[in-house]
């Protein structure tokens, strides 16, 4: 069996130990963060030019799976709005959804 999380501290201590063996996996830092946000965000759908990947990757500290939500929460929201681009508020709305589902303090960096 194998389980993921990001939430390891929440997982009872029992259930742990029935566990053989745990690999941690280090957060993405800067450098794999900006090759994620380039490689998810869709060629024919890009960002507004006030927003930059520099930044979302400097400044938010996400794994690839927030940055794949993130990515998806844009992505239909622009779509429904008939848009041609992300724009800063759609990032911020989608960005600020990710920090809440763990209880972090989001704030608008871009």
């Amino acid at each position: 069996m194998i389980l993921a999380s990001n939430l390891k501290d929440n997982i009872d201590k029992a259930f742990l130990r029935r566990f053989q063996s745990m690999v941690h996996f280090e957060a993405p830092k800067y450098p794999e963060r900006l090759r994620i946000w380039e490689s998810i965000l869709p060629q024919d759908l890009p960002l507004d030019t006030a927003v930059s990947v520099d930044t979302l990757a400097r400044q938010y500290d996400l794994t690839a799976a927030q940055i794949s939500n993130v990515v998806q929460q844009c992505f239909i929201h622009t779509l429904s709005q008939s848009a041609n681009t992300i724009s800063h508020d759609t990032l911020v709305v989608s960005l600020r959804k990710e920090y809440e589902k763990e209880n972090r303090m989001f704030e608008d960096k871009l």
